[in-house]
């Protein structure tokens, strides 16, 4: 027979994947491992352990028809088609005779078959993957046939408006998803490259995954969708991507069917893909090491999914001593040809080659081993005799045996059951129910690692996944080839050093790293450097701003008692000049020397040492406006005066060579006109400047932004621009000061004038070069002691030597 097959009271229906599939609508050869036929039994041995219980369905005898999906939709969809007939039905018949012997469907939640002799299938276990869950659900809807599925992971299967009367006992895709993030944060994995199979099962787990990631510090770098029959090129052309960007992305995560991931492996053996990538796959990998064929050694080191499911160990004492010689043919048609594919020999009538009576499925190649969805076939077949039991009680009030009510059992009904059903699962594990949507409320994977072990290949559990907890035993992973202890990095970007802050440019995970300036600090939420408010300076970590004190030059400090003594002597004795030239004003020496010219002198004088304590008050901006004005026209009045006096001496003794004539514009009014004229230029220039850039208080950071100075505010392009103006006027008088150092001895003021030329140019040559490597809040003192000591060596040089011949 092509199924198999126990009687009872009422018939559970299996499909399960027996045979490879070949082509179109065959299957081909059997599968040779026992895993598959382990889970067509692990339905046989629960239904057998049911019917041994006097507590659960009583009096009521659980039967099944159990068919082969040969791992393909449409195959597993035929055999549902046939699972609805009588058992003896040929699906090869005409559709008019298959259609009388199917059920009609339900009318006013009640179902009626054509044949009241049939034995019902009044609920399916399978099958296995999600896309034949997806065509299997929609035929059984049409006849509110629950079904569950003990591996169909989908997301789709949740959608309880398509498929109404599907359930399952495992997770859905949705929480290994979340399993395979929170792998890839715990190893700080933030840029991967996802590989998923053309299907509900690859492209919503591709989905999920995006969806879930939106928030978190993990990007995708690139997703490739495969078909399993997409050509040999195609898998070489999506290697050659993969690898091309895992200089960044060394993540892979396969969210594919096996037959996909096998393709893939392939032909990431042909483009020596070995050591360079980690595969993270889901739970569709095989953990049979019989499929690891050569080119499999490129996933070495690999992490995989499985779902974690209960070692049942009756199980194990069941299936180990089934024999050919024991098996019920009838309930199991394929064991025989199972146990000839797995141990490589022949049974009777066969001639050669004989498999060994002695041989046990603890014989098979690579050792007996319990697959991990035991669990769930069990479980699923145990829900449907705990909500048949439950409605047993309350459609029979007791009765042993089916009663009348139960007679034509509603699939719609039956669903309900199945929906509030709560028990211990056969392993002492956990409880089974399902939430309004028709999924497992508990579960969890296991984390398996590929390893290689005296050159054959296992899969060992290396952690574990359950309810958002994940847990890895680290010592036992062993990583890809040539990195067997170190762990591959995947991520865009490197992290920050010190000091410097991430720029984030396209994705979240991919950033450059750059350092905020003196007065900015990395707002996070901005991803930039902004500028701290006034009076703030960075934290050292740069992260947020915190107040700095605000000084000024102050009246105790030493340096305000200096320019306080300097501005006194210079006032005094300016002072003392006024007075020693109003009361000797006409002496010869004071007539000789041009006495509105030196009265000009003396008034830049006066307002340069007044200067010189202008550092000390705290700047403001009326302040800022006087130290600009006065500055300005004090030095032009100063240096244009003693400018006029060279000239003038120059010019006299020059004409006095050619004519006894008085040369013209030698008068005081003259001198007067030209000094005034030259301030007056001055004053344009500065009108101009303040006109330009109005005054303002500056706040200078230093000490490393410990503390905050204020000053007035002078833009370098127009401190050159004054300072130019000074010095051309210094530069000048030098030079007519020095044409007219022969004169004879009693006309030696122009001697004294070089001298406080060549004294001043020192001066301000040192100032210079000073003034900008001094700390931001000494520049106003050292500008003030600057300007002073050059209007002082003017005065020295230039009064002294007068009072000298006046007493």
């Amino acid at each position: 027979k092509s199924y198999a097959f126990k009687d009872g009271d009422i018939i559970l229906g299996g499909l399960f994947p027996i045979h490879e599939f070949l082509s179109d609508q065959n299957c081909g050869n059997i599968r040779e491992t026992e895993i598959s036929l382990q889970l067509m039994h692990a339905m046989i041995y629960a239904v057998q352990s049911i019917n041994n219980r006097k507590d659960l369905l009583p009096g009521i005898q659980l039967g099944f028809q159990i068919r082969d999906s040969c791992s393909r939709d449409t195959i597993a969809l035929k055999e549902s088609l046939l699972m609805l007939t009588r058992p003896d039905s040929n699906f090869n018949t005409s559709l008019a005779s298959q259609y009388k012997i199917l059920p009609s469907c339900a009318n006013n939640n009640s179902r009626k078959y054509n044949n009241a002799s049939q034995k019902r299938i009044v609920g399916v276990i399978g099958p296995g993957s999600s896309r034949e869950s997806v065509l299997v659900s929609d035929l059984l809807n049409i006849f509110r046939i629950p079904q569950i599925s003990y591996s169909s992971t989908s997301d789709d299967l949740s959608e309880k408006e398509r498929y109404k009367y599907f359930l399952r006992t495992v997770p859905r895709d949705y929480l290994q998803v979340r399993a395979m993030i929170d792998l890839c944060l715990h190893y700080n994995w933030s840029y991967v490259q996802f590989v998923y199979s053309e299907g509900s099962y690859g492209e919503n787990g591709f989905k999920n995954f995006r969806s879930q990631i939106t928030t978190l510090n993990l990007c995708i770098a690139a997703e490739y969708e495969l078909a399993q029959s997409a050509p040999t090129h195609r898998y070489d052309t999506v290697m050659s991507s993969i690898l091309s960007k895992s200089n960044k992305a060394k993540v892979v995560i396969l969210f594919c069917n096996w037959g996909e991931m096998a393709k893939l492996f392939e032909a990431a053996d042909r483009a020596n893909a070995a050591g360079r990538i980690i595969f993270i796959g889901s739970d569709d990998w095989t953990t049979n090491t019989y499929y690891m064929n050569s080119s499999n050694y490129v996933a070495e080191g690999s992490l995989y999914f499985q779902l974690h499911g209960e070692y049942v160990r009756d199980f194990d004492r069941y299936f180990t001593q089934l024999t050919p010689y024991n098996v019920d043919r009838i309930q199991d048609p394929w064991f025989n040809e199972s146990w000839q594919a797995n141990f490589n020999c022949n049974l009777p009538p066969a001639t050669e080659n004989i498999c060994d009576k002695s041989l046990r499925w603890t014989n098979v190649t690579g050792g007996f081993t319990q697959g991990r969805k035991i669990i769930y076939v069990i479980n699923g077949v145990y829900a449907y005799a705990h909500a048949l039991h439950n409605m047993h009680k309350e459609l029979c009030k007791g009765k042993s045996g089916l009663c009348s009510a139960m007679q034509s059992i509603d699939g719609h009904l039956l669903f309900k059951y199945l929906l509030r059903v709560s028990f211990m699962d056969i392993a002492n594990s956990s409880h089974v129910e399902f939430d309004n949507q028709g999924d497992i409320k508990n579960g969890g994977y296991d984390i398996d690692n590929l390893q290689k072990v005296n050159k054959s290949y296992i899969s060992r559990i290396v952690g574990i996944w359950l309810s958002d907890d994940l847990s890895l035993r680290k010592d036992t992973i062993q990583w890809s080839i040539g990195n067997s202890s170190h762990i591959l990095e995947s991520e865009c970007s490197q992290p920050c050093q010190e000091g410097l802050f991430k720029i984030i440019k396209e994705e979240i995970c991919c950033w450059v790293c750059t350092s905020c300036i003196s007065k900015q600090y990395f707002n996070y939420s901005l991803s930039q450097c902004v500028d701290c408010p006034i009076n703030y300076w960075p934290h050292p970590n740069r992260t947020f701003c915190i107040p700095v004190d605000i000084t000024h030059i102050n009246l105790r400090d030493g340096i305000s008692v200096i320019l306080i003594i300097f501005s006194i002597i210079g006032m005094t004795f300016v002072a003392y000049l006024f007075y020693v030239y109003r009361k000797f004003n006409n002496h010869p020496t004071i007539k000789a020397s041009g006495r509105e010219l030196c009265y000009c002198i003396m008034c830049s004088s006066i307002v340069i040492s007044i200067n010189c304590i202008t550092p000390i008050p705290k700047p403001t901006i009326s302040l800022c406006v006087w130290y600009r004005v006065a500055t300005g026209l004090s030095f032009s009045l100063c240096y244009g005066s003693l400018l006029v006096k060279t000239t003038r001496i120059y010019r006299i003794f020059r004409h006095s060579k050619q004519s006894l004539k008085r040369p013209s514009f030698t008068s005081p009014k003259s001198q007067i006109l030209f000094v005034s004229t030259i301030v007056i230029i001055r004053l344009l220039v500065v009108i101009t400047w303040v006109g330009l850039e109005p005054p303002a208080i500056q706040r200078e950071y230093y000490d490393y932004g410990k503390e905050i100075h204020l000053k007035c505010k002078h833009a370098t392009t127009d401190m050159i621009i004054s300072t130019s103006i000074d010095g051309t006027l210094i530069v000048l008088c030098t030079v007519f000061a020095f044409l007219t150092r022969h004169l004879p001895e009693n006309y030696n003021e122009a001697r004294f004038i070089n001298f406080s030329m060549f004294a001043v140019i020192i001066v301000w040559l040192a100032f210079i070069s000073a003034y900008f490597t001094f700390k931001v809040n000494l520049q106003p003192v050292m500008l003030a002691i600057t300007g002073y000591i050059s209007v002082m060596a003017t005065l020295l040089f230039v009064f002294v030597p007068k009072l000298y011949e006046i007493f």
